[in-house]
């Protein structure tokens, strides 16, 4: 992308707490029966570890999506909106200036643990995505809600709104 202006908040959630973006909106949208997943963007290219025998390598994550099922389809959320979710590899690969990411879907936070630092964990230098707390959480979700809160009800699938 050329070079663009965007705010303290979008360069925070968009150069290393996506992550935090992420988990905040699954958390928002599962609040309003909205599900969805973590879509982890990796660079084949770049390590982030690198092991001792290649077995144990890990890359570097470019960038983190929540996607949702929305009543139009599977939409990528972060930062700087809400995309179809089959645009989202190329809006990373120009946002991040990239050649070739590998996808991952993850289905929860727990299954995050692999990318998340924790504290005690002794395999922390093994793990890209930095730690965060409930606090770092709720503050993301207020930019979520304040973004998103009045659209709950044509993005919820039809099929899942409230009776």
């Amino acid at each position: 992308m050329a070079s663009e202006n965007i705010t303290d908040t979008e360069h925070y959630y968009a150069y290393g707490c996506c992550h935090i973006f992420a988990a905040a909106a699954l958390e928002f949208f599962e609040e309003h029966c909205i599900g969805g997943h973590f879509l982890v963007l990796s660079d084949p290219d770049e390590l982030y570890y690198e092991g001792e025998d290649g077995d144990d390598d890990v890359l570097a994550v470019v960038h983190v999506y929540a996607v949702i099922e929305t009543n139009e389809g599977s939409k990528a959320v972060d930062i700087f909106g809400m995309h179809p979710e089959a645009n989202a590899e190329a809006l990373a690969k120009d946002r991040y200036h990239v050649h070739d990411l590998v996808q991952d879907r993850e289905p929860n936070r727990e299954t995050m643990i692999e990318y998340f630092v924790q504290q005690d964990d002794e395999d922390d230098d093994y793990k890209p995505l930095s730690a965060f707390g409930d606090d770092d959480i709720e503050e993301a979700k207020k930019i979520v809600s304040d973004a998103y809160l009045d659209k709950i009800e044509e993005l919820r699938p039809r099929a899942l709104a409230p009776v």
